[in-house]
């Protein structure tokens, strides 16, 4: 599914649905088509990513902590600040 054909094919799609005029969730009804995946998702910031992508794993695993790495920029988000 997260094949080099199949990223290439999405970034496509969504390459040529805002290139006609359509807004981002124009592009993600693309995006599910050729992925496959119910929901799509567009945010404003890498902050605001990594907030939803915690959010939805707590949400889906029942757990309240996560795993950070040492070095690596995970956004200004409290949670996510060492």
């Amino acid at each position: 599914m997260n094949s080099p054909a199949n990223a290439k094919l999405r970034k496509r799609a969504a390459e040529q649905a805002l290139a006609a005029g359509e807004s981002p969730f124009g592009a993600g009804r693309y995006l599910k088509e050729i992925s496959g995946m119910d929901e799509v998702s567009f945010h404003m910031s890498g902050t605001e990513a990594v907030m939803q992508a915690v959010r939805l794993a707590r949400y889906h695993t029942g757990r309240s902590h996560l795993v950070r790495f040492c070095g690596a920029y995970h956004g200004w988000w409290g949670d996510v600040q060492p």
